[in-house]
């Protein structure tokens, strides 16, 4: 566990919680790269479910841009990278059910995460950056 990312298992269901709200849940790398063992850990632990979720008001403002911004080469930016895919490509393969429950901002990164879920869920009909049909 990071100090931007908790878990929880409640009754079956694992939580992944990006735990940022100070920063709209802005992922840094360390949080990138927390997230597939905690999807295993959850497993082990028993859940039949993950759904992820952000502390605050936000599920996630997407990358953070601090962090980008301090990149000083391309090796640096492509192991950013490396840990942004391999975390989506965990979520997006892992083998249970896996729910983003957005609310509040999600966007870049964020909704790269949403989108690998299988089944993302906004709280409030206006919290996606783009529209849905028939939520006018």
């Amino acid at each position: 566990m990071t100090s931007g990312i908790l878990s929880s298992l409640d009754h079956g269901v694992g939580h992944v919680v990006l735990n940022r709200p100070e920063n709209h849940n802005a992922i840094n790398k360390e949080m990138w790269a927390a997230i597939p063992p905690l999807l295993t850990a959850l497993q082990k632990q028993g859940a039949r479910s993950i759904i992820i979720h952000g502390e605050g008001d936000d599920f996630s403002s997407g990358a953070n841009t601090s962090e980008a911004a301090q990149l000083k080469n391309y090796d640096d930016a492509k192991d950013l990278w490396h840990s942004i895919r391999n975390s989506l490509q965990a979520v997006y393969e892992f083998e249970l059910p896996t729910i983003a429950m957005i609310h509040g901002a999600c966007f870049g990164g964020g909704c790269l995460l949403a989108t690998a879920c299988d089944c993302a869920l906004p709280l409030k009909r206006r919290c996606l950056p783009f529209r849905l049909p028939g939520w006018d």
